[in-house]
């Protein structure tokens, strides 16, 4: 086979082509590179954005659980008090009514003797009585 001739061509302006073609390239790099660069940035920062809405999220809500504990344990302090001082005054109405009872069964014991001392006298008189009746007479009431 025969060579075929070669055509002369212009070396400078395939040079040229080519370093307009690696200068687009770098272009290209770089801009990627920024875009890259940049798309990391808002990434940090939204994450960082996120990171502190949540920190502020836990102390609000952690200010929320406190708070609500707060008011529980005032509410449950202040119920047992007024549930202690009931307790105090129906305990003390108790003690009273104890006393009461006690001076009452007192009385009626005191009556009670004394009924039952009558009582033995009075039969005791009339057996005298009976006693002293002839035998053969008859006891009206």
């Amino acid at each position: 086979m025969a060579a075929r001739p070669r055509t002369a061509q212009p070396v400078a302006v395939n040079s040229e082509s080519e370093d307009e073609a690696h200068e687009v390239n770098n272009s290209v790099m770089k801009t990627a590179e920024n875009i890259v660069i940049m798309s990391k940035k808002r990434r940090e920062a939204r994450r960082l954005t996120i990171d502190g809405e949540h920190q502020q999220s836990c102390k609000e809500l952690k200010a929320k659980i406190e708070n609500i504990y707060a008011a529980r344990k005032n509410k449950t302090t202040m119920s047992r008090q007024m549930l202690l001082e009931r307790l105090e005054t129906l305990n003390n109405r108790r003690e009273n009514l104890e006393k009461l009872i006690l001076t009452s069964v007192s009385h009626i014991e005191l009556q009670t003797k004394n009924i039952s001392s009558e009582i033995v006298a009075m039969l005791q008189g009339r057996l005298e009585e009976l006693e002293e009746l002839p035998s053969g007479a008859t006891v009206t009431v």
